[in-house]
């Protein structure tokens, strides 16, 4: 049967819709219906990023969503601090900037956040550790 729009992307939210194995009358599961909540509002973010990356209030709102990773994925590499503070600028800052390569349809929302988290401390370590030696070696 062919559909005069494309509804594919219908289909698979209500599949994965939290209220999608509830009786009538009943209540999901809390838990379940906060993360899709929070998943929704994450990629409503990533769209507003990428259409503007400037945009504070979607960063904000994105970094409200995933905080707990985001923050974790930081303290793993550069431990608490005023290095950790600068690093969750330029981490917020990359993810802003390659919101725009972002496809609902292809990646989580939350894959695509820490893969680019997980990148830019990467990149962040290896520049400090970089600094570090062409100091060290300088001084002789």
């Amino acid at each position: 049967m062919d559909y005069p729009i494309d509804i594919s992307r219908f289909l698979n939210r209500l599949m994965s819709s939290p209220w999608r194995n509830t009786r009538r009358g009943e209540i999901p599961d809390p838990s379940r219906l906060e993360k899709s909540e929070r998943a929704m509002k994450t990629e409503k973010a990533l769209a507003r990023l990428a259409s503007n990356r400037l945009d504070d209030a979607a960063l904000a709102e994105l970094y409200r969503n995933d905080k707990v990773k985001i923050d974790g994925i930081i303290t793993q590499w550069f431990g608490k601090g005023t290095i950790a503070t600068d690093a969750l600028s330029r981490v917020l800052v990359r993810i802003a900037e390659n919101a725009v390569h972002f496809r609902p349809q292809f990646q989580k929302s939350e894959d695509f956040i820490v893969g680019h988290a997980v990148q830019e401390c990467q990149r962040l370590y290896s520049e400090a550790n970089t600094r570090i030696a062409l100091a060290h070696f300088s001084r002789g």
